[in-house]
């Protein structure tokens, strides 16, 4: 999931180019396909090294581009409560895109035509379907309320070198 997450932030970034952009795509559609088949049989081989190579193109585009409020607000998580990387990215992912969503949906946009979904919309209900494949949990057992204003401080300083989703 941290691979999907790297390559989704890297295909949203300000600072994606058309390379970037492909190496995303690329990775994102290997996810959608492999992960699934990874996860059900750990022994898929395939399977395995096609995860290896998206997570190998996801980390060469994000490297290029930065990376976003997912993950920002995912290392808030593992800091406070010791949630795995990429669980803590998994369950912030879809709300961050449904907040992108709502605020500048162009590129989200783009990225769903793209990949052949109708809208943006279609495309953050197949990542929930991951999600739920994956048995990953939707939200933070762990959170606690009066934690929030000071994740979001520090998860708000992160992102800083791309600031696309910040308001104008």
């Amino acid at each position: 999931m941290d691979a999907l997450t790297h390559a989704i932030e890297s295909y949203l970034s300000l600072y994606a180019n058309a390379e970037t952009q492909t190496m995303s795509l690329n990775a994102i559609k290997s996810v959608f396909e492999y992960l699934p088949k990874a996860y059900l049989d750990g022994s898929d081989c395939e399977a395995r090294e096609k995860m290896a190579v998206a997570s190998f193109e996801a980390g060469l585009a994000f490297t290029r581009t930065y990376i976003g409020y997912v993950h920002a607000i995912a290392h808030q998580l593992g800091a406070f409560y010791h949630v795995p990387h990429g669980r803590a990215n998994a369950m912030v992912l879809p709300h961050v895109l449904k907040f992108i969503e709502q605020r500048d949906n162009a590129r989200l946009t783009t990225l769903a035509l793209t990949l052949g979904y109708k809208h943006s919309e279609a495309f953050i209900q197949e990542v929930e379907g991951l999600l739920d494949s994956l048995d990953i949990p939707k939200y933070v057992a762990e959170l606690q309320k009066e934690d929030i204003p000071t994740l979001a401080r520090q998860a708000i300083k992160e992102p800083s070198a791309n600031t696309q989703y910040q308001k104008k």
